[in-house]
């Protein structure tokens, strides 16, 4: 209103001096005219564009809000996977010395048994030394025996050539007899 007010004052003031008041007036009523048409766009847009001004401003409050609500969930999300990281690297540093620990004792249990089958080893190749060497001393005396045999019959039988010899051996084996039958 005070806007119409001020375009009278302005316009008449300007023009009213001037000889063609026809002008001065046409002036006027063409002010009158958008000043008029101006309140009238005004009045009825000003629901519409008050509306639509308040939607904009609800659309950008609420997209600030959504916004604020997943930069906050991806925090959260964020802080979760920190947690679960945390957690991983911890089953990890576990598993790390369960296996270790497990891997020891294995170890640990295949020297145990290694040495178990190396003294049973050493045990049954010396239980076969003492049979081989068993056996060799029964054949070396065997050969002995029958290396012995064979020199004493050599040496009998060289003996047994000379005559007086074998004639002694025939009396004696005679006398032996002779005792044996009384």
């Amino acid at each position: 209103m005070s806007l119409l007010l001020i375009l009278f004052i302005s316009f008449g003031l300007s023009y009213g001096a001037e000889e063609h008041t026809n002008h001065t007036l046409e002036i006027f009523w063409k002010g009158f005219n958008i000043a008029l048409f101006l309140a009238i766009v005004f009045f009825l847009s000003r629901k519409p564009v008050s509306e639509a001004f308040n939607n904009f401003w609800k659309s950008l409050t609420e997209k600030l809000d959504e916004s604020h609500k997943e930069v906050e969930e991806a925090r959260k999300d964020l802080e979760r996977a920190k947690k679960e990281l945390e957690e991983a690297k911890i089953k990890k540093n576990e598993s790390i010395k369960l296996a270790e620990v497990s891997a020891k004792e294995e170890i640990e249990k295949a020297r145990i048994e290694s040495e178990e089958i190396a003294n049973r080893l050493r045990e049954k190749t010396k239980e076969a030394i003492n049979i081989e060497l068993k056996r060799a001393k029964e054949e070396l005396a065997l050969y002995g025996i029958k290396k012995a045999t064979e020199i004493a019959e050599n040496t009998l039988k060289e003996l047994f050539d000379d005559k007086n010899i074998q004639k002694k051996y025939i009396e004696r084996s005679i006398k032996a007899l002779k005792g044996e039958s009384k």
